[in-house]
């Protein structure tokens, strides 16, 4: 054929026609190759096109390197191969010895190009041009037009009617290879056990043994949640077949999902492409190695900045390593992309919130809060929203904004800020036992979420306004070793330290203590009670003139309902006979 061609080129360019005068070159004649071995006139072993040869990978055998092929049982080698584009038939047997035990099989025929294993329920994709799949191609019903309806209706995924086929036409257990098809029709109809059961009989019989076998036990172990058999039947398909990349990702896969990290790169390393970089990416984010994970999030992305995905999840290792402007930055771009992406609105809202632009933060974050489509990402925009209302103080709001949620969220995280929110709460309303119990667990769990010293703090506080100030000072002289106290906490502080003088009647110690500038700066009338108090028990005598402490107590600044002054007002004024103001400041506090 090729001969009739290359004359009738040359026979045209000497004629001087272009070449667009002779494009239809199937009009030309061909030679049909001489049958080497005679055979049923109803089995051609010809493919009726041509095939592009594909170049096998190293390493890889014959058997699972080129497209058509013919693989015998038992291991045998195969048979039938093109090596050739130009040549369109089978002109050559490699095995010559075996010719007669393939032509006595007067049925046999070459089974569709669509692999077995692609029919398994959510199948990786190919992982390289090159590579084929491991299934066995031959069939024990060649010839029979009803064989080839079975995967016909296989391929199409019209798996009840396969069944059906097989149930009416044959008998399955005289057959190994339709009970390997009926597992597959199981396996993708949720019927595992029925799957199951025939990939095990397969497997047993030791006569048609594949990778899509092995697979097929995997992903049924998978679905019924048996992890653990999952794994050795991938154990035994890559031990049998390490030359099939597809089996060797999908254990890699497997095993980054369950988070065995360090087992996954192992298996991940060995193929290059972009599913296998993405899994190395989760995997070295899963292990904390940031930099690595970035290394190969940029190989899975191959510089695409049009792909939501790559933006997304680089925005979301920014924001992990409190890169919080080139975070907000990637996945802007990203929603530019996508704009409805519910978990790229989220990650914004946080973005923002650690940037300290609370009102667009709730903006983004109520958008996702709102959203009925995923229930558990607006629950965690719910907790982000009531975090940012503590971060303003707005302590009733935050409470409120909890009990939106709609489902629960099992993390330490967000079991810290509930009971930091519910703590707080209870604070404000004065409920001193039920906030100290709730910042008790925090403090004894070391809470870094929303935040320890805060804990501490706020606990230091109930202690305080419970009277309990020897526990006062505990914590906060433990939250003074995390960082300096504020002011108000260090008015707490040097407060809690003088009533414990005071108690103990070291009544000129607290004088000395409270004798200092820093009360100065306070509106708070306690250091003035408490001098006064002093004052008074300290020079008690029968001839104590009260009018020093009643002048004391004449300076306070206070509101008019603080009837605690208004009685210690109308006290020294009747000590000091001055029986009217006495009366009057007796009327305000009543």
């Amino acid at each position: 054929m090729i001969k009739a061609l290359n004359k009738n080129v040359l026979t045209n360019l000497s004629e001087g026609k272009s070449p667009s005068n002779w494009k239809n070159r199937s009009n030309l004649p061909v030679k049909k190759p001489k049958a080497l071995v005679s055979a049923p006139k109803k089995l051609s072993m010809t493919p009726r096109y041509k095939k592009k040869p594909i170049k096998p990978l190293s390493n890889h055998r014959r058997g699972f390197s080129e497209t058509p092929s013919v693989l015998l049982r038992n291991n045998d080698r195969m048979i039938f191969s093109v090596k050739n584009s130009a040549k369109s038939s089978c002109e050559k047997l490699y095995s010559p010895d075996l010719q007669k035990k393939v032509f006595q099989r007067s049925k046999r025929a070459i089974t569709p190009l669509r692999d077995d294993i692609g029919c398994f329920k959510n199948q990786e994709k190919a992982l390289d041009k090159h590579t084929q799949s491991s299934v066995d191609k031959g069939s024990s019903k060649n010839g029979n037009e009803g064989f080839f309806t079975i995967k016909s209706e296989i391929n199409r995924q019209n798996y009840e009617k396969a069944l059906g086929l097989i149930e009416k036409s044959y008998r399955i257990c005289d057959d190994i290879e339709l009970i390997y098809l009926t597992s597959i029709c199981y396996l993708n109809l949720n019927r595992y056990e029925e799957a199951l059961k025939g990939f095990l009989l397969v497997k047993s019989m030791k006569t048609f043994i594949q990778p899509g076998t092995f697979l097929g036990i995997f992903k049924c172990y998978e679905y019924m949640g048996k992890y653990d058999e999952a794994l050795k039947a991938l154990n035994l398909e890559v031990k049998h077949y390490p030359e099939n990349i597809q089996g060797v990702f999908i254990r890699g896969k497997f095993l980054a999902e369950h988070k065995k990290y360090d087992k996954a790169i192992k298996d991940l390393k060995k193929i290059k492409n972009s599913e296998a970089f993405w899994y190395l990416f989760i995997c070295w984010k899963g292990k904390g190695n940031y930099s690595n994970a970035l290394k190969y999030l940029k190989k899975y992305s191959n510089g695409d900045y049009t792909n939501h995905k790559y933006l997304h999840e680089l925005g979301k290792l920014d924001f992990k390593l409190k890169k919080y402007e080139s975070s907000l930055q990637s996945l802007t771009w990203a929603l530019h992309i996508e704009e409805e992406n519910l978990e790229t609105l989220y990650y914004i809202g946080k973005a923002k919130l650690s940037l300290g632009q609370y009102e667009d933060s709730e903006l983004f974050l109520e958008k996702v809060a709102q959203s009925t489509s995923n229930n558990t990402l607006a629950t965690k925009a719910i907790y982000k929203l009531a975090y940012l209302k503590q971060k303003q103080n707005d302590f009733y709001g935050s409470y409120q904004t909890l009990y939106r949620k709609s489902v629960s969220i099992t993390s330490f995280n967000k079991n810290c800020l509930s009971n930091y929110i519910e703590a707080t709460y209870f604070l404000i309303q004065n409920n001193f036992f039920e906030a100290i119990d709730l910042f008790s667990q925090l403090v004894n769990m070391k809470s870094e979420y929303p935040s320890f010293y805060n804990c501490l703090i706020f606990r230091a506080f109930t202690f305080f306004s419970n009277g309990e100030f020897e526990k006062t000072i505990k914590d906060y002289e433990e939250a003074k070793k995390i960082e300096e106290l504020d002011k108000s906490s260090e008015f707490n502080y040097r407060m809690a330290l003088s009533m414990v003088k005071y108690e103990k009647k070291k009544y000129l110690e607290v004088l000395e203590m409270l004798d200092s500038n820093f009360f100065d700066n306070f509106l708070n009338p306690m250091p003035s009670i408490l001098r006064i108090h002093c004052n008074i028990f300290s020079q008690m005598s029968g001839d104590y003139s009260f009018t020093s402490s009643l002048t004391e107590a004449y300076k306070i600044k206070t509101p008019k309902l603080d009837s605690e002054i208004y009685y210690l007002r109308a006290l020294l004024s009747y000590f000091s006979s001055n029986y009217e103001e006495s009366l009057d400041s007796l009327i305000i506090f009543l």
